[in-house]
């Protein structure tokens, strides 16, 4: 996915656990009315689609969802603390995003993991096929 193309989601090139911050602001930020955005091109999918890739690469998911945990305590604090009613319908709407992605993320993580074989065991076991 080149940086240039039209339309390329630059951000699902990140990998490193650094970035969840940055991406849990876009994410919000996709709630903004002021904000242009098109059907098929959302912040929210956009953000989406990045914290895929950063929980999916090498092993990233358990720090990735301790990340998320900490994120959720503050937006619960948040909610907690706003008066106003329609930050808090956002933040609960955004809590309830983010659990169903990741709920989604931690099934794909145990099937990757499940089915990814080191190169030892399967050289052990082409010996004893041999």
């Amino acid at each position: 996915m080149s940086p240039d193309a039209p339309f390329s989601n630059f951000l699902g090139n990140l990998k490193q656990t650094k970035f969840l911050p940055a991406i849990f602001k876009i994410y919000r930020l996709g709630y903004r009315s002021d904000i242009k955005q098109t059907s098929f091109v959302t912040l929210q999918h956009t953000a989406a689609t990045a914290l895929n890739s950063i929980s999916l690469h090498s092993n990233n998911f358990p720090w990735a969802f301790r990340i998320y945990k900490v994120f959720r305590v503050l937006k619960r604090l948040e909610i907690l603390i706003t008066r106003n009613e329609s930050t808090k319908k956002t933040l609960r709407k955004m809590i309830a995003d983010f659990d169903f992605y990741f709920e989604n993320i931690e099934q794909q993580y145990y099937i990757n993991k499940a089915t990814r074989i080191s190169f030892i065991v399967a050289s052990g076991v082409y010996e004893m096929i041999k």
